[in-house]
Parts: C-alpha cells; sequence; structure tokens
C-alpha cells in the first residue's frame, strides 16, 4: 500500500512538472530591438549642442498561462539611456603670450561638456490574449506594465579650452523606487511566432511604449525580432 501511494504521488508529480514544462516556464521568448525609434532631441547652434540616444533590449519573457486564450508573461528587459551637451562660452582671459615677455590678452573659448549614460533593468508584466494558434504560427496582442527596479548611471562634467582643466565623475547605482513614474512604462505590442521546427521559433514583434513622466519624449516604438521556444 505504502509502495503504491508512493508510486501515485510520484506520477501526479510528475505529471504537473510536466504541465508546467509544457504550458508556462518553457514558453519563453528572447527579444532584440534593432529598430527601435526614440524621440530624439538634437540642436546645433553657435553655443549649444544637445544629443540624446536610447536604446531598448534585449528582454527575456516566461508565459504562465491563466485561460484558454489569456496567459501572463514575467521576465527582464534592459535599456539605456544617454545624453550628451556641449556648451561654448568664449571670454577675454588674460595668459602669458610665448612670443614676448608681458602679459598679452586675447581670446578664450571655454567648452563645457556635460554627458550622462544610465542603464536600467526592467520587469515587465504583461497580459497576452491569443489570436491566431496552430502548428506553424502563433500571434498574440499583449499589454502591460514595464517598471525600471534597478538603474546604474555615470555623469560626467568637464570644463576645458583646449585639454580637460577641471572633470568631475559621478557613479550612482541601486534599486529605484517604486514611486518614481517616470521609472514605468506602458506598453503594447503584437507578436508573431513562426516555428519551422517542433520546439524552436522566430518571432517579430511590433510595440509602442509610453512612459508615464507624460513629457513629450513619452512616446517611443519600434520592431523587436528574437527567438523562442515552446
Amino acid at each position: 500500500m505504502k509502495k503504491a501511494k508512493t508510486i501515485i504521488i510520484l506520477f501526479l508529480l510528475c505529471y504537473s512538472f510536466n504541465l508546467i514544462a509544457q504550458d508556462s516556464l518553457l514558453q519563453t521568448e528572447l527579444t532584440f530591438y534593432p529598430f527601435f525609434h526614440y524621440k530624439k532631441l538634437s540642436g546645433i547652434g553657435t553655443e549649444t549642442f544637445i544629443n540624446n540616444n536610447n536604446n531598448k533590449g534585449p528582454s527575456f519573457l516566461v508565459a504562465f498561462p491563466l485561460r484558454k486564450k489569456i496567459n501572463l508573461s514575467i521576465g527582464l528587459i534592459f535599456s539605456q539611456n544617454s545624453m550628451e551637451s556641449y556648451f561654448n562660452d568664449s571670454t577675454q582671459k588674460f595668459y602669458p603670450d610665448p612670443r614676448y615677455t608681458d602679459i598679452s590678452s586675447y581670446p578664450l573659448t571655454y567648452i563645457y561638456h556635460y554627458k550622462y549614460s544610465e542603464l536600467n533593468i526592467g520587469i515587465p508584466i504583461f497580459i497576452n490574449y491569443k489570436l491566431l494558434q496552430n502548428t506553424k504560427f502563433i500571434s498574440f496582442i499583449s499589454s502591460g506594465i514595464e517598471f525600471d527596479i534597478w538603474s546604474y548611471s555615470i555623469r560626467i562634467h568637464e570644463i576645458y579650452p583646449i585639454e580637460p582643466i577641471n572633470k568631475e565623475v559621478y557613479y550612482n547605482s541601486g534599486f529605484n523606487s517604486l514611486l518614481d513614474e517616470t521609472k514605468y512604462n506602458f506598453n503594447i505590442s503584437l507578436t508573431i511566432k513562426y516555428f519551422p521546427l517542433k520546439h524552436f521559433g522566430i518571432l517579430i514583434k511590433p510595440f509602442a511604449t509610453y512612459n508615464l513622466a507624460f513629457d513629450k519624449y513619452s512616446l517611443q516604438y519600434g520592431l523587436g525580432v528574437g527567438i523562442c521556444y515552446r
């Protein structure tokens, strides 16, 4: 009797593990975002130059079924933001002129250089609704929130006429506040998966994301490509 109970328990555990492996944990995807559009602020004038860059991905998602056509995706997503600016300030300074023994005055242009880079690790939580599924194709729409849970940033300040005469570097890293709305992104996407092999496939993912800071640079969109396993 004891042996029979043990066999039944082991059978149920194996069956449960098989269901988890088939229906959730092994439904994974790794997506890259080479076609990513971002709101770019750049300007060249007599005094200033500003350039912003944003990069998204890769992301890794695991799907957990909730209902027949609905599942929950959770995972990790990486992003990188950078901003660089220059400000020119011409001023009249007194410096020794090497050709003469006296002190001469001539204009000197100071350049103020500021650079900021930030690496974010976020946790996306999406609800997916399945539109189509057959032996080769799966498509679904997704909507949810991405929260940048951890950030690493570096700021560099430089002042120089020809070579840097003053340089300050600041590093910062740590977990972000759950109350910081700039760390939240609302995301909507359409995913199409094609499986030329039984378990392995490729995917494309047009998407749009909106940062909850609600400024004019919040909207971003693009196309992700990746690989998937079922």
